[in-house]
């Protein structure tokens, strides 16, 4: 659209609106309309066939743009029609917005020495389908490719760093990933709702699984956790419908609300000594868990804990819990008085 109005075109009687806005300006008759515009003040009338004529030129001066436009060696904007793009060497970095909504994006390389694919570059690039990155990647940032919704494959290479929020939100397609082993930081929800996301390997170089980083990814079975785990935050895995069986690291501490919630394949779980405290609705409708054993350092269940998990009927626990939240059990309905074992943490 070469400009925005308030108004309509009128091709009889000429051109009439409140303000004109106009996105692309390069004319001085235009560049004067829009800095009047922006004092406040109101331009009546355009002859229609000015509009015609200026619009004819800017149409043609956009067909001659080039495939990508660099700024001080950032790629800030792509403006090709290819199915395939090849982003050349030389390009340090993938300006925020540069390929927003290209449909007809399916696969793309991006060359040696870009550092740093900023935010949303990729977002709702709904036929992207393999992505190769290169090895000179530090940063991948928020919503970077949130929203490709048929991505089935991308390798993340060992020098990423850091990678944002949402950076690989509901890429629906995407089967198995394999974190960078530099990685140190990691947002939130940054795999949710990948519902095809059936593995995970989580040996990146962080102390925690980030806020809903994998939420409603139901088809997930299978996650392995590095040792350096020491908090599991809130949702982290809440609705991975899927998820059966998972080794916690044996230095958590922390699981923070619903990070296990409606994970209603989980049948099993063993809690680690580190954890003391178990966060509200932790294990909230595992509707499929029978056993688990509590940390023999646990003084605290919270609020709705293991509410309607209606298959548990074995709970190993020990004499150093003291406190358990109002519904910690609720709706346990496989729960009786023999189901609870309790061990002295000093036998």
């Amino acid at each position: 659209m070469i400009l925005k109005h308030g108004g309509k075109v009128q091709s009889n009687v000429g051109y009439k609106t409140d303000y004109l806005i106009f996105a692309r300006a390069r004319t001085e008759k235009f560049k004067k309309a829009k800095r009047l515009v922006s004092q406040g003040v109101k331009i009546k009338r355009l002859q229609y066939n000015q509009f015609l004529q200026m619009a004819a030129k800017y149409d043609t001066e956009d067909r001659q743009l080039p495939e990508f436009i660099v700024e001080n060696d950032k790629l800030v904007k792509y403006n090709g029609n290819s199915n395939v793009v090849v982003i050349p060497d030389g390009i340090t970095s993938i300006g925020r917005n540069a390929f927003y909504y290209n449909e007809l994006l399916v696969e793309l390389v991006i060359g040696k020495g870009v550092v740093a694919i900023e935010k949303e570059a990729f977002k709702k690039c709904y036929n992207l389908k393999v992505v190769q990155l290169p090895e000179t990647l530090l940063e991948i940032e928020d919503g970077a490719f949130e929203h490709c919704e048929n991505l089935e494959k991308i390798v993340l290479p060992d020098s990423v760093t850091q990678i944002g929020k949402r950076a690989f939100a509901y890429c629906k397609q995407l089967k198995d990933i394999s974190f960078p082993k530099k990685l140190k930081i990691c947002g939130e929800e940054v795999f949710s709702d990948c519902i095809s996301l059936e593995k995970i390997e989580f040996v990146a170089n962080i102390s925690s699984v980030p806020r809903k980083a994998f939420a409603n990814c139901k088809l997930l079975k299978t996650v392995e956790l590095n040792d350096k785990i020491t908090k599991i935050d809130a949702a982290a895995f809440d609705g991975c419908e899927r998820l059966s069986d998972v080794l916690l690291p044996s230095k958590l501490k922390y699981l923070f609300d619903r990070a296990f919630a409606n994970c209603i394949s989980l049948s099993k779980m063993q809690l680690p000594s580190g954890v003391k405290v178990i966060e509200d609705q932790v294990f909230f409708n595992c509707t499929a868990l029978k056993e688990i054993e509590l940390s023999e350092n646990l003084t605290q269940i919270k609020y709705g804990c293991f509410e309607n998990c209606t298959s548990l009927s074995k709970i190993i626990m020990y004499d150093a819990l003291k406190k358990i939240g109002e519904y910690a059990f609720k709706d346990c309905i496989s729960l009786t008085e023999k189901s609870f074992i309790v061990f002295s943490r000093e036998a």
